[in-house]
């Protein structure tokens, strides 16, 4: 049987013959003679990508198991059960077919301001993510095999630097800076987002089977747990200031710190979640701007762990912060259709989110109401928690002015 990290490199190996592919570079030889029948309908990629595990040195399970993900009439067992998930999985996609080696269309080429207008189609470079990425041009619909095989080189020569110690997260890391500025089955979205979304699946769904010892999850209603989290009280935290004239040395790099300290308590936050749930950085769709979102397993415990961080963190921002901050999660079950139409879903999580805003650290109200018997000479002229005599600013606000420096 497969480890976890196995089952994570064929979900995230299998699509990237998509890449390999437009290439228009061969396959490996052992592959090669395959035909449709065998490999299935819409599966002409898998050839690439089962060369390039075989390339990476992987099990022969793993090779067969992504050579026959679109038909699994050449699997059994365990492996069998992998393809089913991964071809599950592949149902929250359209069916479309596959790109030649083209250029990502720009989101903003789709935004209309009004009805009538039709803006210009701009296009994405094929480039690997740097500091210093090319901008959006205008030309971009036609073939570009070159700069793929350039692109592709790159990509095997950081492989071929880690070898057979390949492991997830570092395959991960790699895959977002080289597909994240080329097109999947659509040509709005990105390959690195679709291989994402569909490991974050199909994660989800290999944890619900091995759960509750299923050999399929076809037949079960919802199996995923989406968590929608934030920070509450973002805009009260960075620019309230209790007594404005004593606060102004420092006050640009303060705010700075205290911005940058928000993101780090937000990704800490997200981080620990992925951690207590063993669940890869997929199912971490996003992260940013005070707030996050993850899919997880519907099984048992998820939601109690959840709630449990959800308490601690809070307890710690009631100690810390005088309560001026709140973590705000909420949970809600879905199935595959629930996902499709994923707005509706965030919109139902949004609605969780304001009750709770309403009702905020009603898990820690016992914290609230004792006495306090410490004695405050003096509040910080900033944030007006307690602070020792001698000093200018609490110890909190002092770490946000050296975080912004």
């Amino acid at each position: 049987m497969m480890n976890d990290d196995e089952i994570q490199l064929i979900f995230l190996l299998h699509d990237l013959g998509i890449f390999f592919k437009r290439t228009g570079l061969p396959p490996s030889e052992k592959f090669s003679k395959l035909t449709e029948n065998e490999i299935g309908k819409r599966g002409a990629h898998s050839i690439w990508s089962a060369s390039l595990a075989e390339d990476l040195g992987l099990s022969q399970d793993i090779q067969n198991v992504i050579l026959y993900h679109h038909n699994r009439d050449f699997l059994e067992g365990e492996n069998e059960r992998i393809a089913s998930i991964i071809g599950q999985a592949a149902e929250f996609f359209l069916g479309e077919d596959e790109l030649g080696p083209v250029n990502l269309l720009s989101m903003f080429s789709e935004v209309k301001l009004k009805e009538e207008t039709r803006p210009d189609k701009y296009y994405l470079p094929i480039q690997k993510l740097d500091l210093a990425c090319e901008k959006p041009i205008k030309d971009g619909d036609v073939s570009n095999r070159e700069a793929y095989r350039k692109l592709w080189e790159d990509f095997r020569s950081e492989l071929r630097i880690i070898g057979k110690d390949i492991n997830p997260e570092t395959l991960y890391q790699l895959i977002k800076k080289y597909t994240i500025f080329l097109p999947s089955f659509s040509r709005d979205i990105s390959l690195f987002d679709y291989i994402k979304v569909k490991t974050a699946i199909a994660t989800c769904l290999y944890g619900y089977t091995q759960d509750q010892k299923l050999d399929s999850s076809r037949s079960v209603e919802k199996p995923f747990l989406l968590i929608s989290g934030g920070i509450s009280g973002i805009q009260r935290f960075i620019y309230r200031v209790s007594s404005p004239a004593e606060a102004q040395p420092g006050m640009a790099r303060r705010l700075r710190g205290r911005s940058f300290y928000l993101n780090l308590l937000n990704d800490s936050v997200a981080t620990l979640i992925l951690k207590k749930l063993n669940l890869p950085e997929t199912n971490l769709l996003w992260c940013g701007g005070g707030s996050f979102f993850i899919i997880a397993p519907d099984i048992k415990g998820v939601s109690d762990e959840v709630n449990k961080i959800r308490e601690k963190v809070n307890e710690f921002l009631m100690k810390d912060f005088n309560a001026e901050l709140f973590l705000n999660i909420t949970c809600e079950n879905a199935g595959i259709n629930e996902l499709k139409e994923f707005s509706k879903a965030n919109e139902s999580l949004i609605k969780k989110m304001n009750i709770n805003k309403k009702q905020k650290f009603l898990e820690n109200l016992n914290l609230l109401f004792y006495p306090n018997e410490e004695k405050v000479f003096n509040t910080c002229p900033v944030c007006a928690n307690p602070m020792g005599e001698e000093d200018s600013f609490c110890e909190h606000c002092n770490k946000h002015t050296k975080l912004g420096g």
